[in-house]
């Protein structure tokens, strides 16, 4: 098993893409279960793809033959009413989950820029320690207080 993860690892990094974005991912100290609401969305509207193209196949967009294909759906499809019920559902869920993940985005201030060590930067002593522990960011610094020469040719 080792081999096949490590010949798979060389050519595409399925366990550094794992393991960053899944498995060893920062999660908030604040972590509740208004945070679900993300996931659930994808979920839902993952379920929606899926339920939508097994409906697609058997659905006939006539203005004669629509009716009866629901119906053939209805009855003579394996498991077509589960599937349709869900997609039928799955729509309503849709917008109830992305409106609460919204809603979460608004109360917990999601929207805003993240607080950047800006301010701790303008005292003069934290900036000359940043600059020594951060080789060249003077330059970006510096850079950003003063505009830069613009030659016209």
């Amino acid at each position: 098993m080792d081999n096949n993860k490590s010949w798979i690892d060389q050519r595409f990094p399925l366990t550094k893409v794992w393991n960053e974005h899944l498995a060893e991912y920062y999660t908030p100290r604040n972590f509740n279960f208004w945070y679900f609401f993300g996931s659930l969305a994808i979920l839902v509207l993952v379920i929606q793809l899926i339920t939508g193209i097994f409906l697609t196949m058997h659905y006939k967009p006539e203005a004669s033959l629509a009716f009866n294909s629901v119906e053939f759906i209805m009855r003579d499809v394996d498991w077509g009413w589960l599937i349709r019920y869900m997609h039928s559902t799955g729509a309503s869920a849709f917008f109830v989950v992305i409106y609460l993940h919204m809603y979460r985005a608004l109360i917990y201030g999601s929207y805003k820029a993240p607080i950047l060590p800006y301010r701790w930067l303008c005292s003069k002593s934290n900036r000359i320690q940043y600059e020594r522990n951060h080789p060249f960011t003077h330059l970006v610094l510096r850079s950003a207080e003063k505009p830069m020469a613009r030659s016209y040719v």
